[in-house]
């Protein structure tokens, strides 16, 4: 594909491009639910589309986009026509580096690691009353579970580590039944976390405990 003009190469990617973005979406979203933050390449042509779909979702504030280049692309037969037409494309307008020397990729990699970190989640503390799932995990573990609702509409319940109770039982527990955790530290705190228990899967999952 790569040799062809571009509009040979943009009819060819149309052709499949509901069943690819399908495909993409329904992976990228369950890394998401299971709190995996995750850097990925797409091809340029692909990227409005792509964003489109997490704006479906609400999560279009957890994308960063990156359309890095070099100064001459021959390896990739990508010519300056070529370029011109992908770097407007809406989704990459804001996002085009040219990289022409080793100073300009040292900053675009500062810029990256900064932007990355400018999206760790955030917690917005839900009233545990809120979620059946989040008081049902806290009556099942005789511990208490708070809700916190992160960024979407996904809710977490969110188990502070203390000594008197027995996190790897209960992670072994929920891991089981392939109810995703992991640990974070909120406010100054260890906690584990049960991540999206308002996904429909999660909380069909839980109620199997």
């Amino acid at each position: 594909m790569l040799s062809g003009n571009l509009l040979e190469r943009d009819f060819s990617i149309v052709q499949n491009e509901d069943y690819r973005m399908k495909t993409i979406i329904e992976n990228l979203l369950r890394l998401h639910e299971e709190r995996k933050g995750l850097i990925f390449s797409i091809g340029a042509l692909h990227s409005d589309n792509l964003i489109a779909r997490f704006k479906e979702q609400d999560l279009q504030d957890d994308i960063i986009c990156y359309f890095p280049h070099l100064l001459k692309c021959s390896n990739d037969k990508l010519d300056e026509a070529a370029f011109k037409i992908l770097s407007k494309k809406e989704s990459l307008k804001d996002s085009v580096y040219c990289l022409s020397n080793e100073k300009e990729i040292k900053l675009l990699a500062k810029k990256v690691v900064k932007e990355i970190k400018s999206k760790q989640r955030t917690y917005k503390a839900v009233s545990i009353e809120d979620n059946s799932h989040c008081t049902f995990l806290s009556k099942f573990f005789k511990s208490k579970l708070n809700a916190f609702k992160r960024t979407g509409h996904y809710i977490d319940a969110l188990l502070k580590i203390l000594p008197e109770i027995d996190v790897e039982s209960i992670t072994q527990k929920l891991q089981r039944l392939n109810i995703q955790t992991c640990q974070i530290f909120f406010q100054e705190h260890k906690y584990l976390v049960v991540s999206a228990v308002n996904a429909t899967e999660v909380a069909e999952n839980i109620r199997k405990l």
